[in-house]
């Protein structure tokens, strides 16, 4: 009984236990912190991963390019204009796009530089507007589009066609040609695209001077890639720049504030086409006055006689902000080109009186994504569109 005793009074000697100390409850806290930090970098490091290609247009991560396949895309690629291949040239000459309603033309009475707008990407030969815009005049029209080019490329693409005879000339411009002329690689744009090089113009005292073709060989491209600055001096989207994707690297959260404060990710965010800013007057990359001057180029580089007409392809989400706001994002270009004299387009009006309330998505290949490039009946619209353009201006 003794023992019983003593044991129940050492019980009631030692009552409860006293609370953690601050520093236990610090300790704590920090193994919380901690784990929450760890959780949230192994799940920012897997992002580019994970969000795919719509990722990699905002953030950086080195492009992992096999040097067999860049070696043989380098042998072929156009030694002026890089893409396309050689083989887009007819014994030397830039090849137009066939056009079934004048089969076998070498002449033409208008001819077409751009992109895949110019083009018409994802439409057969004979829905393209080029086609359907020589049956309405009558005559042979010349489509030298090309995917992916910016007014640069057209440009240097225009000048190696000597056989260019047309009395018309419509320089094509879709809405984010503007970024694409300030660029070097398009990569750093995309996110995809990793055979992208490409020359471009500055702007030095007014004047134009071509950036020519980058010539790298694989492993100058791929240490380059590692830090750009030092083979792309030229690149206004170089990564980590102010107009650049982020570079995804530890500690990853502080990436993901950078790219959140990015014009790039606040205009993604906001529901604005991320190269709006890039029409601005005053913007950095000096875009606008760039383009500008490489449209002028066109008229300078024309034999006597021969007009440069432009037209302005908006885009499904530059619809859709002209819209809602009243005015076309492409408005700056068409009124910085026609105050130097030369007459332009914004073909966002002429989709709008064609649609009065419907959708735009109705014109673009993927309607129910809203995305794409026009579909056949917007090939349609646009063909119509520019032939009252021509027609106005004789």
């Amino acid at each position: 009984m003794p023992p019983k005793r003593r044991f129940a009074d050492r019980e009631v000697a030692k009552g409860p236990r006293p609370a953690p100390g601050i520093g236990v409850r610090f300790a704590a806290g920090l193994l919380i912190v901690a784990a929450v930090f760890a959780v949230a970098e192994l799940s920012l490091s897997l992002l580019p991963r994970v969000a795919g290609s719509s990722a990699r247009s905002f953030i950086y991560v080195p492009p992992d390019i096999e040097r067999g396949l860049y070696e043989r895309f380098m042998a072929l690629r156009d030694p002026i204009v890089a893409w396309p291949l050689r083989f887009k040239r007819v014994d030397g000459q830039p090849a137009a796009r066939p056009s079934p309603a004048f089969p076998g033309a070498s002449e033409w009475c208008v001819t077409l530089y751009g992109d895949s707008f110019t083009y018409s990407d994802e439409v057969s030969n004979a829905d393209a507007w080029g086609n359907v815009l020589a049956r309405r005049l009558g005559c042979p029209v010349g489509n030298f589009g090309i995917s992916g080019y910016g007014t640069d490329q057209a440009l240097l693409w225009f000048a190696e066609n000597k056989p260019d005879h047309a009395p018309i000339t419509v320089v094509g411009i879709y809405a984010d040609n503007l970024q694409r002329n300030v660029n070097q690689y398009r990569y750093f744009i995309t996110g995809g695209e990793e055979m992208g090089l490409k020359p471009r113009f500055v702007l030095e005292n007014g004047n134009l001077k071509l950036v020519p073709l980058p010539v790298l060989s694989y492993d100058q491209l791929m240490d380059g890639l590692r830090d750009p600055r030092g083979i792309f001096p030229h690149e206004v989207f170089l990564p980590g720049s102010r107009f650049g994707q982020v570079v995804w690297s530890f500690p990853y959260t502080f990436s993901m504030v950078k790219l959140m404060r990015t014009d790039q990710a606040a205009n993604y965010l906001n529901g604005r086409p991320t190269w709006v800013d890039f029409y601005r007057s005053d913007h950095e990359s000096r875009a606008l006055p760039t383009t500008v001057a490489i449209v002028e180029e066109f008229r300078r580089r024309s034999a006597p006689g021969k007009t440069v007409l432009t037209v302005l392809f908006p885009s499904a989400s530059a619809y859709k902000l002209a819209r809602s706001t009243g005015v076309s994002p492409l408005e700056p270009l068409a009124a910085a080109l026609e105050a130097r004299g030369q007459r332009t387009r914004d073909l966002t009006t002429d989709l709008a009186n064609y649609l009065g309330e419907r959708s735009v998505c109705e014109l673009m290949t993927e309607q129910e994504a809203c995305r794409g490039h026009y579909n056949i009946n917007g090939n349609r619209v646009l063909a119509d569109a520019v032939h009252r353009f021509l027609t106005a201006n004789r």
